[in-house]
């Protein structure tokens, strides 16, 4: 997939109303796709289930996911 299809997957997650589980897992999303991702979880409220293992985002971009899920009031 690569960074720029994280950004495109980033703005669709913020419109997203239905999708329930995504799976991302090795997609080299890059620093930069995961924390458009993570970005995008602050405003998502239907997904439940988000896959990451192997895309080596380092911890920055970590963080913003994680941030954006505690945040997310949903």
């Amino acid at each position: 997939l690569s960074q720029e299809g994280g950004y495109a997957i980033g703005r669709s997650l913020a419109d997203n109303a239905t999708m329930t589980t995504l799976s991302l897992s090795g997609c080299s999303l890059g620093k930069e796709g995961a924390s458009a991702i993570g970005n995008a979880l602050l405003i998502n409220s239907t997904l439940t289930r988000l896959d990451l293992r192997s895309n080596f985002f380092g911890e920055e971009a970590g963080c913003v996911i994680a941030d954006s899920i505690a945040l997310n009031p949903a």
